[in-house]
């Protein structure tokens, strides 16, 4: 896994190479799947941080208080996903054209953003909040 890890964070240019980085462990259990980011980056920052994997929260646009409170992040004073540094976690209410209104979370990666899926432009939704660990 360590070695897959580490391929991942080469080939999408993560700025850090370490195996616990949580935008590199959400690369890595980053399928083409959607609907699943709130747990993709949960499992990525609970590893990162070396935590229990246990839920914290239902929806991914109450992920923001959890970030602060149990990983102990930084809310950042920006509010745009392009400013937001490296390894980043950006939180997302309910984009209005969503069919969900559970909003979306995912980490800022030097080529783009990571969740359970990876894009190269940020989510379109409004933005809640911009964590840092």
């Amino acid at each position: 896994m360590k070695a897959l890890i580490v391929s991942l964070v080469l080939l999408f240019g993560i700025a850090e190479s370490s195996a616990n980085d949580a935008g590199s462990i959400a690369i890595a259990r980053c399928p083409d799947t959607t609907g699943r980011c709130l747990k993709a980056v949960r499992i990525a920052v609970q590893k990162a941080k070396g935590m229990p994997l246990k839920g914290d929260v239902l929806y991914a646009k109450d992920f923001g208080p959890v970030l602060v409170r149990k990983y102990k992040a930084k809310k950042l004073p920006i509010s745009c996903p392009k400013k937001a540094p490296v390894g980043a976690i950006i939180v997302y209410g309910p984009w209005k054209k969503s069919r969900t209104r559970a909003g979306h979370v995912e980490i800022k990666t030097v080529r783009g953003y990571v969740s359970d899926h990876i894009s190269k432009q940020p989510y379109p939704g409004p933005v809640k909040g911009i964590y840092l660990l």
